[in-house]
């Protein structure tokens, strides 16, 4: 859910003309996870998984130290965001 969901900002900010990408973290303790990185804020729409508010936005330079917010990845488009959780194996369900 997280991927999609993060797909669907990404390209709503970047159709307005604001530079945004995808981190994704993967890891076997959290699993996996999407939110958006734009103009220095970060953005997670499906934070609520976690126990956090539904939609979370916080500065990249005072970001929480939450395990789920420690992107391993960032791509730039929806294309490399598949490609990449195609190589993670993440379930195909998961993917925008």
């Amino acid at each position: 859910m997280c991927a999609i969901a993060s797909s669907h900002l990404l390209t709503l900010l970047v159709q307005e003309g604001l530079t945004a990408r995808i981190a994704v973290l993967d890891t076997e303790d959290c699993g996996g996870h999407c939110f958006v990185e734009c103009e220095g804020f970060m953005v997670d729409i499906t934070a609520s998984q976690f126990g956090e508010r539904a939609v979370e936005v916080h500065s990249l330079k005072q970001l929480p130290a939450k395990v789920f917010w420690c992107a391993m990845y960032r791509v730039s488009s929806v294309d490399a965001l598949r490609q990449l959780l195609e190589e993670l194996q993440w379930p195909e369900e998961q993917w925008p």
